[in-house]
Protein backbone atom coordinates (compact mmCIF):
# COMPACT_ATOMS: atom_id res chain seq x y z
CA UNK A 1 0.00 0.00 0.00
CA UNK A 2 1.07 3.60 -0.40
CA UNK A 3 2.17 5.80 2.49
CA UNK A 4 -1.23 7.56 2.75
CA UNK A 5 -3.09 4.30 3.18
CA UNK A 6 -0.53 3.07 5.70
CA UNK A 7 -0.89 6.28 7.76
CA UNK A 8 -4.67 5.95 7.70
CA UNK A 9 -4.49 2.34 8.89
CA UNK A 10 -1.95 3.20 11.58
CA UNK A 11 -3.94 6.16 12.93
CA UNK A 12 -7.26 4.32 12.93
CA UNK A 13 -5.78 1.31 14.71
CA UNK A 14 -3.79 3.34 17.23
CA UNK A 15 -6.69 5.65 18.10
CA UNK A 16 -9.25 2.85 18.21
CA UNK A 17 -11.57 4.75 15.85
CA UNK A 18 -12.49 1.70 13.78
CA UNK A 19 -16.20 0.91 13.79
CA UNK A 20 -15.68 -2.69 14.89
CA UNK A 21 -13.22 -3.59 17.69
CA UNK A 22 -12.32 -6.96 16.09
CA UNK A 23 -11.07 -5.09 13.01
CA UNK A 24 -8.65 -3.14 15.19
CA UNK A 25 -7.39 -6.33 16.76
CA UNK A 26 -6.76 -7.83 13.32
CA UNK A 27 -5.08 -4.75 11.86
CA UNK A 28 -2.85 -4.05 14.84
CA UNK A 29 -0.43 -7.00 14.45
CA UNK A 30 -0.68 -6.84 10.66
CA UNK A 31 0.09 -3.12 10.37
CA UNK A 32 3.80 -3.52 9.83
CA UNK A 33 3.45 -6.36 7.34
CA UNK A 34 0.87 -4.42 5.29
CA UNK A 35 3.28 -1.52 4.79
CA UNK A 36 6.35 -3.65 4.05
CA UNK A 37 6.83 -4.96 0.49
CA UNK A 38 8.25 -8.45 0.32
CA UNK A 39 9.79 -10.03 -2.77
CA UNK A 40 8.09 -13.27 -3.76
CA UNK A 41 9.59 -14.60 -6.99
CA UNK A 42 9.03 -17.73 -8.98
CA UNK A 43 7.71 -20.02 -6.24
CA UNK A 44 4.95 -21.49 -8.38
CA UNK A 45 7.43 -22.56 -11.04
CA UNK A 46 9.14 -24.85 -8.53
CA UNK A 47 6.05 -27.02 -8.24
CA UNK A 48 5.26 -26.91 -11.96
CA UNK A 49 8.58 -28.52 -12.86
CA UNK A 50 8.06 -31.58 -10.67
CA UNK A 51 4.37 -31.90 -11.47
CA UNK A 52 4.91 -31.89 -15.23
CA UNK A 53 7.78 -34.37 -14.89
CA UNK A 54 5.64 -36.67 -12.74
CA UNK A 55 2.81 -36.51 -15.27
CA UNK A 56 5.12 -37.38 -18.16
CA UNK A 57 6.73 -40.26 -16.25
CA UNK A 58 3.37 -41.70 -15.22
CA UNK A 59 1.97 -41.64 -18.76
CA UNK A 60 4.40 -43.70 -20.84
CA UNK A 61 3.50 -44.03 -24.52
CA UNK A 62 3.26 -47.51 -25.93
CA UNK A 63 6.31 -49.13 -27.49
CA UNK A 64 4.43 -49.56 -30.76
CA UNK A 65 3.66 -45.83 -30.96
CA UNK A 66 7.30 -44.91 -30.37
CA UNK A 67 8.61 -47.50 -32.81
CA UNK A 68 6.32 -46.24 -35.56
CA UNK A 69 7.45 -42.62 -35.22
CA UNK A 70 10.83 -40.99 -35.94
CA UNK A 71 13.04 -40.08 -33.00
CA UNK A 72 12.42 -36.35 -33.29
CA UNK A 73 8.66 -36.93 -33.01
CA UNK A 74 8.81 -38.83 -29.72
CA UNK A 75 8.28 -35.68 -27.66
CA UNK A 76 4.96 -34.90 -29.39
CA UNK A 77 3.78 -38.49 -28.97
CA UNK A 78 4.72 -38.53 -25.30
CA UNK A 79 2.83 -35.28 -24.65
CA UNK A 80 -0.20 -36.58 -26.55
CA UNK A 81 -0.40 -39.57 -24.18
CA UNK A 82 -0.47 -37.21 -21.16
CA UNK A 83 -3.92 -35.95 -20.28
CA UNK A 84 -5.06 -33.39 -17.72
CA UNK A 85 -8.19 -34.13 -15.73
CA UNK A 86 -10.05 -32.26 -13.00
CA UNK A 87 -8.04 -34.15 -10.39
CA UNK A 88 -4.78 -32.89 -11.90
CA UNK A 89 -5.97 -29.29 -11.68
CA UNK A 90 -7.05 -29.78 -8.07
CA UNK A 91 -3.54 -31.04 -7.34
CA UNK A 92 -2.03 -27.97 -9.01
CA UNK A 93 -4.21 -25.66 -6.92
CA UNK A 94 -3.19 -27.48 -3.75
CA UNK A 95 0.46 -27.13 -4.68
CA UNK A 96 0.15 -23.39 -5.27
CA UNK A 97 -0.94 -22.89 -1.67
CA UNK A 98 1.78 -25.09 -0.17
CA UNK A 99 4.63 -23.74 -2.29
CA UNK A 100 3.63 -20.09 -1.90
CA UNK A 101 3.42 -20.54 1.85
CA UNK A 102 6.90 -22.08 2.03
CA UNK A 103 8.44 -19.27 -0.03
CA UNK A 104 6.66 -16.53 1.91
CA UNK A 105 7.61 -18.03 5.27
CA UNK A 106 11.27 -18.30 4.27
CA UNK A 107 11.45 -14.68 3.12
CA UNK A 108 9.57 -13.56 6.23
CA UNK A 109 12.12 -15.41 8.37
CA UNK A 110 14.98 -13.59 6.65
CA UNK A 111 13.29 -10.28 7.43
CA UNK A 112 12.68 -11.35 11.03
CA UNK A 113 16.36 -12.19 11.52
CA UNK A 114 17.44 -8.79 10.24
CA UNK A 115 14.76 -6.77 12.02
CA UNK A 116 14.61 -8.42 15.44
CA UNK A 117 17.76 -10.52 15.88
CA UNK A 118 20.43 -8.11 14.66
CA UNK A 119 21.49 -10.01 11.56
CA UNK A 120 22.95 -8.11 8.62
CA UNK A 121 22.05 -8.70 4.99
CA UNK A 122 24.84 -11.12 4.10
CA UNK A 123 25.50 -14.75 3.27
CA UNK A 124 25.58 -15.79 6.93
CA UNK A 125 22.03 -14.51 7.44
CA UNK A 126 20.82 -16.33 4.32
CA UNK A 127 22.45 -19.59 5.45
CA UNK A 128 21.09 -19.32 8.98
CA UNK A 129 17.57 -18.50 7.82
CA UNK A 130 17.54 -21.31 5.26
CA UNK A 131 18.76 -23.90 7.77
CA UNK A 132 16.23 -22.82 10.38
CA UNK A 133 13.40 -23.17 7.85
CA UNK A 134 14.68 -26.49 6.50
CA UNK A 135 13.10 -28.73 9.15
CA UNK A 136 9.54 -27.30 8.88
CA UNK A 137 9.63 -27.46 5.08
CA UNK A 138 10.90 -31.05 5.08
CA UNK A 139 8.30 -32.10 7.64
CA UNK A 140 5.48 -30.62 5.55
CA UNK A 141 6.69 -32.22 2.33
CA UNK A 142 7.51 -35.60 3.88
CA UNK A 143 4.18 -35.90 5.70
CA UNK A 144 2.15 -35.09 2.60
CA UNK A 145 4.27 -37.33 0.37
CA UNK A 146 4.10 -40.35 2.69
CA UNK A 147 0.34 -39.99 2.98
CA UNK A 148 -0.11 -39.81 -0.80
CA UNK A 149 2.20 -42.70 -1.77
CA UNK A 150 -0.55 -45.39 -1.49
CA UNK A 151 -2.77 -43.31 -3.77
CA UNK A 152 0.04 -42.73 -6.27
CA UNK A 153 0.71 -46.47 -6.45
CA UNK A 154 -2.96 -47.32 -6.87
CA UNK A 155 -3.35 -46.60 -10.58
CA UNK A 156 -6.28 -48.47 -12.04
CA UNK A 157 -7.71 -49.56 -8.69
CA UNK A 158 -11.40 -49.09 -8.04
CA UNK A 159 -12.18 -45.88 -6.18
CA UNK A 160 -8.82 -44.26 -6.90
CA UNK A 161 -9.56 -42.92 -10.37
CA UNK A 162 -9.64 -39.35 -9.06
CA UNK A 163 -7.18 -39.61 -6.19
CA UNK A 164 -4.36 -41.18 -8.21
CA UNK A 165 -3.82 -38.23 -10.61
CA UNK A 166 -4.01 -35.78 -7.71
CA UNK A 167 -1.40 -37.74 -5.75
CA UNK A 168 0.98 -37.91 -8.72
CA UNK A 169 0.82 -34.15 -9.28
CA UNK A 170 1.22 -33.25 -5.60
CA UNK A 171 4.10 -35.66 -4.95
CA UNK A 172 6.04 -34.52 -8.02
CA UNK A 173 5.46 -30.86 -7.24
CA UNK A 174 6.42 -31.23 -3.58
CA UNK A 175 9.68 -32.99 -4.44
CA UNK A 176 10.82 -30.35 -6.92
CA UNK A 177 9.58 -27.36 -4.93
CA UNK A 178 11.17 -28.55 -1.69
CA UNK A 179 14.53 -29.01 -3.39
CA UNK A 180 14.48 -25.78 -5.38
CA UNK A 181 13.09 -23.73 -2.50
CA UNK A 182 16.25 -24.44 -0.51
CA UNK A 183 18.55 -23.20 -3.27
CA UNK A 184 16.73 -20.87 -5.66
CA UNK A 185 14.73 -18.81 -3.14
CA UNK A 186 17.78 -17.91 -0.99
CA UNK A 187 19.78 -17.04 -4.12
CA UNK A 188 17.01 -14.83 -5.50
CA UNK A 189 16.53 -13.06 -2.17
CA UNK A 190 20.27 -12.49 -1.81
CA UNK A 191 20.40 -11.09 -5.35
CA UNK A 192 17.27 -8.91 -5.39
CA UNK A 193 16.00 -8.66 -1.80
CA UNK A 194 18.35 -6.01 -0.39
CA UNK A 195 16.76 -3.03 -2.18
CA UNK A 196 13.24 -4.25 -1.43
CA UNK A 197 14.02 -4.70 2.27
CA UNK A 198 15.74 -1.32 2.56
CA UNK A 199 12.88 0.41 0.76
CA UNK A 200 10.34 -1.20 3.07
CA UNK A 201 12.36 -0.25 6.16
CA UNK A 202 12.64 3.35 4.99
CA UNK A 203 8.88 3.49 4.40
CA UNK A 204 8.22 2.26 7.95
CA UNK A 205 10.55 4.90 9.41
CA UNK A 206 8.65 7.63 7.56
CA UNK A 207 5.36 6.31 8.92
Amino acid sequence: CDSGDCRAISSSVSSGSCDMPPVSLILLPARRSICTPRPRRGVNGYAAIGSVAALLLSNWPSVEALAAAPLWDWRRIWVSFTTLSLAHWIGFITLVGIVCRNGIMMISHYIHLMRYEGEQFNEQMIIRGSLERLAPVLMTAATATIGLIPLALGAGQTGKDILHPLAVVVIGGLMSSTLLDQFVTPALFYKFGRKVYERGTAAEEII
